[in-house]
């Protein structure tokens, strides 16, 4: 199979001396692979790490077989990600927001927009601004956009965070879809 993230040795150190210590594992097409661990014990600084967002003080983490620390943008093209909360535009629509990170891409255009938010079941709420979205909402937005540009590669920090038990049950659904009929690695 083919190995679309590599983690190895992975260590990531911080002047408090916290942090994770030689990391190793890989992931394969379809994989959905989860971090399990006590708060604090380094599960987003691994995710982090995998999205270039701050750097190992050791060891190497390869994308589709490219460094991320060498060339994070040619590791990164195939990979949507949502790390902690996402980064939204409060005073935009979801549709507007969606839209802005569409730029990004070449392939996204409004048809698949639509779709995302179908998937995601917020397009009833396209037109309405995000202040006013209740966090499960913002989490489904967050998740939208990690996979508007049909990632091969989807990174996601606690992507159920704020989402009641229908929501949870949905996004489990729509991960375990992505990865056995379009072979997106989680």
């Amino acid at each position: 199979m083919e190995k679309i993230l590599i983690v190895d040795n992975l260590t990531k150190l911080y002047k408090n001396g916290r942090g994770v210590k030689n990391i190793s594992f890989e992931i394969e097409r379809g994989d959905v692979v989860g971090l399990l661990g006590p708060n604090g014990s380094g599960k987003t600084t691994i995710m982090k790490t995998i999205m270039g967002l701050c750097h190992a003080s050791s060891g190497e983490v390869k994308v589709f077989g490219v460094n991320v620390e060498e060339d994070v943008e040619k590791a990164l093209a195939k990979v949507g990600g949502l790390i902690e909360r996402p980064a939204l535009f409060e005073y935009l629509s979801a549709r507007e927001n969606l839209k802005m990170m569409a730029r990004y891409y070449d392939n996204v255009d409004d048809a698949r927009i639509d779709k995302i938010m179908e998937i995601v079941r917020i397009a009833r709420y396209q037109k309405e601004k995000v202040a006013r979205f209740s966090l499960g909402m913002k989490q489904r937005l967050g998740i939208a956009m990690a996979l508007l540009s049909e990632p091969e590669l989807v990174v996601l920090d606690e992507p159920t965070n704020g989402l009641d038990i229908e929501g949870t049950v949905e996004i489990r659904e729509i991960i375990k879809r992505y990865a056995s009929e379009k072979g997106t690695s989680f």
